[in-house]
């Protein structure tokens, strides 16, 4: 009996040491939480952070403190009044040129916060699809560019986040060229997290937040929380496992918040996913605007449209969207901005009043005004955003191409050779450094500039078009040389023009002006030309279509353009006191009355209004040829029927761009597809040229079989909903809410 109150008497013993040793952990912590914060830090720097979790709840001020950690709330310690309504759009998957128009559509130049600034959106971005270039443009447009994985496949541990986030990344900065450090975001493929070795993995690599995990509302006027720093782990429900567990200290998430579809019956996490789709613009709106309301009306935490670009594939929808942006910004209190700048006001609160001087959130007003073609203005003011941070590589960049553009290019090339010096992974400052040495004519070092920019990136179509120049410019130099030419320099501007047949070559080098010479085969004389050899070009925009004419110092009056519905008629003369002329018949109309053309110091550029915006695959119309005509010198040796779309020279060593351009062309188109690449180039062939009963057959199909069913009969799929028809052997199955 004694032995047995003798154990009775230890375990009472036992149990009151452990209760007051509890009890002096939750004194020592509530009284000294400096202490049990340093000697966290301490265990971080030992790298045994996994196995270390803080003690209690979080307290906003005294154990999480701004700007590194934030507690999970459903409202802000600030007063409702004094927040903005931030709203964020978060596209996923593969960027094409045709996400990419819709996407400048919906957030265009003259759209701009309360603050002034335009407004922004997050692409989170697979490599599959994604046209880099188009990327870059959208990222220099103000656009937030983030890691979607890329393969989009489920990553269930670590080192395969590692291998996916840090492959993705590299592509975005060496495709797009941008830095490294402005790419922050992670998304999980499908919203699947690998959990805690996920984000110890995000944290290792430099990642500022994860926009994974997804809170779920059961009914409209339900608060959604607001993002918080995964210092005390994920607080909610796991809707989709895996969710963390443990400390990740400083590592903010994004909570995806949830859409009420238009019946307010179901939840979503994206917009493209709710079961109830609206079928008209109104109910597209209605659904928009409805679940902004709602958190407008609110909490006020940031409220974000996760979505899939196919959503806007349907005329409606995106009639609807641009409709509900257009009135969201009618609020002076509400912000269109990307994730990052979302993060940035988290970490510094700051009020409605004095959010114009939130730095974060400022703009690069040299943006706004290249866009609007105030290259001066511009210029000034990349100069002022240099000073202000002498070391970001894309201020020398974006400061170059204003050079390029007002024509200045030794300016434009030590510029991109200072934003290269910053960056050496910025493949668009080896392209605007190529630009500025084509223009001075130094041909081999252009070629080299372009061709690391290449490796870089090697989608880049325009990248690839003036390789393809110099290269010929270089044949030409080398032509000319082999035939005697006196004076042949490809580094520099130093190259004379080539002589003709009939020409003597030996005439004198020094003589100014032009050279009368005898022929061996012909007793009368011919004037050969001295000046520079003059050449056109083309590009285009979604609106115009720009033609170069390559002459120097022209004066206003001795250039006579004449632009018609159909056709442009150039008659310049030159500084020889010959005539240059040049007769297109266009391909397709354009608008005479909205139409212009512009003297510059080396070259005159001639816009045109397309009258339909349709991209035209060539300058003129098939069967036509470009009647050219520079003074008494025979243009070519070949056949006339040769001599179409050739630029003027007067070296008889002519280059034909349009083709090199369609030979570019032609090399993507041919490239060989294979697997999934193949297929998926098939479906989008068969969307792109399909009549609009096919479009919409092929979007309804496949949004409400949940991607099993991808018709193109709209009389099949038009009438009754399309059920969803999972692969033999497999079962199709929903996320439970």
């Amino acid at each position: 009996m004694e032995d047995h109150l003798s154990a009775a008497n230890n375990r009472i013993i036992i149990g009151l040491v452990i209760l007051a040793v509890e009890l002096i952990l939750v004194i020592f912590v509530s009284l000294a939480p400096e202490s049990m914060d340093l000697s966290v830090e301490q265990a971080i720097k030992a790298g045994i952070e996994e196995e270390v979790q803080l003690v209690g709840p979080c307290e906003q001020g005294v154990n999480c403190r701004l700007p590194d950690c934030f507690c999970s709330t459903f409202e802000h310690h600030m007063s409702r009044r004094d927040i903005p309504q931030m709203v964020y759009f978060a596209f996923d998957d593969g960027m094409t040129a045709e996400a990419a128009r819709h996407y400048r559509r919906l957030f265009r130049t003259g759209r701009r916060n309360p603050n002034g600034c335009p407004i922004s959106a997050t692409l989170f971005v697979t490599d599959k699809f994604t046209d880099y270039g188009a990327l870059g443009d959208l990222y220099r447009h103000g656009f937030e560019l983030a890691v979607h994985s890329v393969t989009h496949k489920t990553l269930k541990t670590g080192e395969e986040v590692r291998k996916e986030a840090v492959a993705e990344r590299d592509n975005i900065v060496r495709l797009s060229g941008i830095n490294p450090k402005e790419v922050v975001g992670w998304r999980s493929p499908s919203l699947i997290s690998a959990g805690d070795e996920q984000d110890s993995v995000l944290k290792e690599l430099g990642f500022t937040y994860d926009i994974s995990l997804t809170y779920t509302r059961s009914h409209m006027n339900e608060s959604e929380p607001w993002p918080f720093t995964l210092d005390f782990s994920w607080p909610f429900r796991c809707h989709i496992p895996s969710c963390p567990n443990q400390t990740h200290r400083g590592l903010w998430e994004v909570p995806v918040n949830s859409m009420r579809d238009y019946r307010d019956e179901f939840s979503c996490v994206y917009v493209d996913g709710c079961v109830n789709r609206p079928h008209n613009v109104e109910e597209a709106y209605n659904y928009i605007m409805y679940n902004f309301r709602d958190n407008y009306y609110g909490n006020r935490a940031p409220f974000g449209f996760n979505m899939h670009y196919a959503w806007l594939l349907v005329p409606e929808n995106m009639k609807a969207m641009d409709m509900a942006i257009r009135d969201m910004l009618k609020h002076d209190d509400v912000y269109i901005e990307n994730v990052k700048n979302v993060i940035e006001w988290m970490k510094k609160p700051t009020a409605l009043v004095n959010i114009s001087s939130f730095e974060p959130w400022t703009c690069s007003r040299g943006n706004d005004e290249f866009v609007n073609e105030n290259y001066q203005k511009a210029l000034e003011l990349y100069t002022e955003a240099i000073s202000v941070e002498p070391d970001k590589d894309e201020a020398y960049s974006h400061r170059a191409q204003a050079y390029i553009k007002l024509e200045q290019f030794k300016d434009a090339e030590r510029d991109s050779g200072k934003a290269i010096e910053l960056n050496p992974k910025n493949s668009r400052a080896f392209f605007r450094k190529g630009t500025a040495l084509f223009h001075q004519e130094k041909y081999a070092a252009a070629k080299e500039c372009l061709q690391i920019g290449l490796s870089l990136n090697n989608v880049d179509s325009s990248m690839k078009t003036l390789l393809q120049k110099c290269e010929a410019e270089i044949d030409l130099c080398m032509s000319e040389q082999s035939q005697g030419s006196s004076k042949i320099s490809i580094g520099t501007s130093s190259v004379s023009p080539s002589t003709e047949l009939g020409v003597n070559k030996a005439a004198p080098k020094d003589e100014a002006g032009p050279t009368v010479t005898s022929s061996s085969n012909s007793s009368s004389a011919i004037t050969m030309p001295t000046g520079p050899r003059t050449r056109y070009d083309w590009y285009q925009t979604e609106t115009m279509v720009i033609i170069t004419v390559m002459i120097k110092k022209v004066q206003k009056e001795d250039c006579h353009i004449d632009i018609n519905e159909q056709s442009v008629s150039v008659c310049i003369k030159l500084p020889t006191g010959t005539d240059y002329t040049l007769e297109l018949d266009l391909a397709h109309k354009v608008l005479p009355e909205k139409s212009m053309y512009k003297i510059m110091s080396t070259k005159v550029e001639i816009k045109l209004k397309k009258a339909e915006g349709v991209r035209w695959t060539m300058l003129e119309d098939d069967g036509t040829t470009s009647v050219i005509k520079q003074a008494t010198v025979p243009m070519d040796t070949q056949p006339e029927s040769d001599q179409a779309n050739r630029y003027p020279s007067s070296s008889h060593y002519t280059r034909d761009w349009d083709k090199v351009v369609t030979n570019i062309t032609k090399e993507e188109k041919d490239e060989n597809l294979e697997g999934d690449a193949a297929l998926n180039n098939l479906f989008q062939k068969i969307y792109g040229d399909g009549s609009d009963e096919t479009k919409k057959a092929m979007m309804k199909s496949f949004y409400e079989s949940g991607g099993t069913v991808l018709s193109t009969n709209w009389k099949e799929v038009g009438e009754d909903k399309v059920e969803v028809k999972p692969p033999d052997g497999m079962e199709y199955k929903t996320w439970e809410t």
